[in-house]
C-alpha cells in the first residue's frame, strides 16, 4: 500500500508547475452565495504572482457542486497563493 501525500511539497520538484483541483459541495440553499464567493476567490487568485490559471466550475445539476482548478508556475507560487488567500 502506498501512502498518499498530504501536500504537494511531498511529491513535487520545486520548479515544476503545480495543478490543484478541489471539489466543493455546499448546502443547496447556499449555492448562490457560494458561487459568488468562489467567483471572488477566482478573481483574486488570478492576480496572484505565479498563477497561470484559476477557474471555478459549477455543475448544472445539482447546482450546489463546484470545482476549483488552479495552475501555479511552481511550488513556491502555489504556497504563496495559499497564504494570501
Amino acid at each position: 500500500m502506498t501512502a498518499v501525500p498530504s501536500s504537494p511539497a511531498q511529491t513535487l520538484e520545486r520548479d515544476a508547475a503545480v495543478y490543484v483541483v478541489s471539489y466543493i459541495d455546499v448546502a443547496p440553499k447556499a449555492a448562490a452565495t457560494a458561487a459568488r464567493l468562489l467567483r471572488e476567490l477566482a478573481q483574486a487568485g488570478r492576480t496572484d504572482e505565479g498563477s497561470q490559471r484559476f477557474e471555478i466550475l459549477e455543475r448544472i445539476a445539482p447546482e450546489n457542486q463546484f470545482v476549483i482548478v488552479a495552475i501555479w508556475n511552481d511550488l513556491k507560487a502555489y504556497e504563496a497563493g495559499r497564504i494570501e488567500q
